[in-house]
């Protein structure tokens, strides 16, 4: 019999171990600037933002913008709209899956929505071309989620996308930061109940 200091215990690790996909999103990117000499130091107030929207926000207006912002205008307002638009119309179709049974109401819409991504693949292997961009990092840690927390593609449902979480999955970015690439599914189960448990006190 498992008493009730070991359950605890164990609730406690898998609490310390958990990440949002927000906060993720964050570490990702801190990861690529913490990589660089030159931008080692002198990230404070990129290091106090608790919002991806505000990182990026802060680090546009900053000299260390091209390591995950293109410099491009026109493909830099692109992707900002295209980030802007997965977290105000798919994310929520994203919580909905996790939170409802209604297959309807949740997984079938987000899958639909996915196209607009699925779309935009075409550009390159990443949203950001050849190398992960500050796009890349704001939508994987979602993404990501397929197939451990919610079904996993069909074998012709968004192949592109498809694609490209596996080569975001095997990126030495996120293997350095993403500890979700290394734990069991049922460490994965806790994780999305405290995921739910989030979107139920908002």
């Amino acid at each position: 019999m498992v008493c009730n200091s070991d359950n605890n215990e164990v609730a406690a690790t898998i609490s310390r171990r958990y990440q949002s996909p927000t906060l993720l999103s964050l570490q990702l990117a801190r990861h690529v600037l913490t990589q660089n000499e030159s931008t080692r130091d002198g990230g404070e107030e990129l290091e106090t933002c608790k919002d991806y929207q505000e990182f990026l926000s802060t680090l546009n207006a900053s000299e260390n913008a091209s390591q995950l912002i293109p410099d491009d205008a026109q493909a830099r307002e692109r992707q900002f709209k295209i980030l802007a638009q997965f977290l105000s119309d798919i994310k929520p179709y994203f919580d909905k899956t996790i939170l409802l049974t209604s297959p309807r109401e949740g997984h079938d819409l987000f899958l639909e929505s996915l196209a607009f991504l699925e779309n935009e693949m075409s550009r390159g292997q990443f949203f950001g071309g050849s190398t992960p961009n500050f796009l890349d990092f704001g939508v994987f840690p979602y993404i990501d989620k397929i197939g451990k927390w919610i079904p996993e593609f069909e074998p012709r449902e968004c192949i592109k996308l498809h694609t490209w979480k596996n080569l975001m999955r095997a990126h030495p970015t996120v293997t350095s930061v993403m500890t979700s690439q290394h734990i069991s599914q049922a460490d994965e189960d806790a994780f999305k109940q405290m995921y739910i448990k989030e979107l139920q006190t908002k």
